[in-house]
């Protein structure tokens, strides 16, 4: 038989009091409170359920599976393992045999959100509007908080979640931040689709890396390559998003084991996010979803320039790197051998520099980019030795009064860097010396890019014509396919 253990009335009293007095911010199971209140919830060790969010379900293990920590930026101490389930790589980016769906045959992928670098370096950061974060972090990891939220670094491999001056939680990086509701991901005066991974990065920083399906990344890829034309030459805007996505699906498989896939700037694919969305490329993205090129069951290089001056460049010739056969030159005019690219700001130009200018020019940047024999002294004479089938300059001797020098292929555009601020590299390789003195020195030329695949001004010009994105695409990248990609 039990016996009934009776409690005096103020040490029950004084139980109820000292349980009122704890944080009233933190709360086991807080009830549903509007964003603008400032909560922490903390699931039951029985069942951690991941935060939903919009579009495809995200969770850690998805951003950031086929990662070990070599791939991370070192610190002191650096993250923790990533558990063995998340370590197994994900299926590569290969075509494998499939009925074909609305005329083109299927090609399998690994995954279709794309990891995209924003900021490197950073200490802190404020993301700005009062949402509902889902955090998920290693080793199950998983909290919501609500607020104007602000990331700072805690240390090597480790963050503060804050509001205001309330440190609300800390965790290891790398960590997801996921935006519940649908709302966008705003950082500084930016917005974007997707979530937010924050990675480690050297000593005590931090790396943002915007991750979002392949789709809406390209809303904010393909205004800035090409623009928002309509009517006829929506074709070409079609082409570019085919093109545009075919290069994240690439990236995405040469990283995949690193902490992102592409970066936002001239590097890879230029990336604006939300702000700089257009309906008509919205329509062009549309009517391609999921549209890639292949070679030989393999996806392709889809490399593209802004204008090629009449013929594009084999890839073989721009870089010092095996040529790919669907990358090869193109001769890009029209039935009256007009330039397909003709009328564009950089279908011909030309530069003039004083010599004694020119000559620091040379110095300075071939020390950079050629090393083992930068150009010295002062210029004398400049002369192209030879010239690729396509017309851009192969070699190109530079004589001083320090001695002769020669340079070869695209480097000669980081060398001869043209007469403006931030000195910018030469607009192409397809140029002509047209003078040089004891004053000044001329070169005129046409183009303006790398020259390879895709010509930019060139497929406007094949659409102002009539031609599909289909047939442009065709034209500039050698016995290629389309085809449809599926997860």
């Amino acid at each position: 038989m039990q016996r009934i253990v009776r409690l005096p009335a103020f040490v029950l009293c004084a139980c109820v009091v000292s349980g009122c007095m704890g944080p009233s911010f933190i709360r086991p199971n807080p009830p549903v409170q509007s964003q603008s209140s400032l909560t922490i919830k903390h699931p039951s060790p029985q069942a951690v359920q991941p935060p939903v969010n919009s579009g495809d379900t995200l969770d850690f293990s998805e951003a950031l599976r086929a990662l070990d920590s070599s791939a991370w930026p070192q610190t002191e101490n650096p993250p923790a393992p990533v558990p063995e389930p998340m370590a197994q790589e994900p299926p590569r980016i290969e075509a494998k045999a499939a009925p074909a769906a609305n005329g083109y045959s299927l090609f399998h992928v690994g995954r279709t959100s794309v990891r995209i670098l924003l900021q490197q370096g950073l200490s802190k950061i404020a993301l700005v509007g009062e949402k509902s974060y889902g955090v998920k972090a290693t080793h199950g990891f998983s909290r919501t908080v609500n607020g104007n939220l602000t990331l700072k670094s805690a240390g090597p491999g480790r963050l503060f979640l804050a509001v205001g001056w309330m440190v609300l939680s800390t965790v290891e990086l790398p960590c997801t931040l996921i935006v519940q509701g649908g709302e966008a991901l705003e950082i500084g005066r930016e917005r974007f689709r997707g979530d937010l991974i924050v990675a480690p990065d050297k000593e005590a920083a931090f790396s943002l890396v915007n991750i979002c399906p392949v789709e809406d990344y390209l809303r904010g890829v393909v205004p800035l390559e090409i623009g928002g034309f309509s009517g006829a030459e929506i074709e070409a805007v079609k082409a570019q998003a085919v093109a545009a996505r075919t290069y994240a699906y690439r990236k995405m498989i040469e990283h995949e084991k690193e902490f992102y896939d592409v970066q936002r700037t001239v590097a890879d694919q230029v990336y604006g996010g939300i702000a700089v969305e257009k309906s008509a490329c919205d329509n062009a993205i549309a009517a391609t979803a999921g549209l890639v090129l292949a070679y030989n069951d393999s996806l392709i290089y889809a490399y593209y320039h802004s204008t090629c001056g009449g013929a594009t460049a084999s890839s073989s010739d721009v870089w010092d790197k095996p040529g790919e056969p669907y990358l090869t030159s193109v001769r890009d005019v029209d039935d009256k051998g007009n330039p397909y690219c003709n009328g564009g700001p950089a279908s011909s130009w030309s530069e003039t520099w004083s010599t004694n200018y020119l000559s620091y020019i040379l110095e300075r940047y071939s020390k950079e980019f050629i090393p083992d024999h930068p150009c010295r002294g002062l210029i004398h004479s400049i002369s192209v030795l030879s010239r690729f089938p396509c017309g851009r300059v192969k070699q190109c001797r530079v004589v001083t009064s320090r001695g002769s020098f020669v340079f070869g292929g695209d480097k000669l555009r980081s060398v001869f860097r043209r007469n403006e601020a931030d000195f910018p590299i030469l607009r192409s390789a397809m140029f002509t010396i047209e003078s040089v003195s004891r004053s000044t020195v001329t070169v005129s030329g046409k183009g303006n890019g790398h020259g390879v695949g895709m010509c930019q001004r060139g497929a406007l010009g094949r659409a102002r014509q009539g031609q599909s994105y289909a047939q442009i695409l065709k034209a500039y990248y050698r016995g290629i396919s389309l085809k449809k990609a599926v997860p």
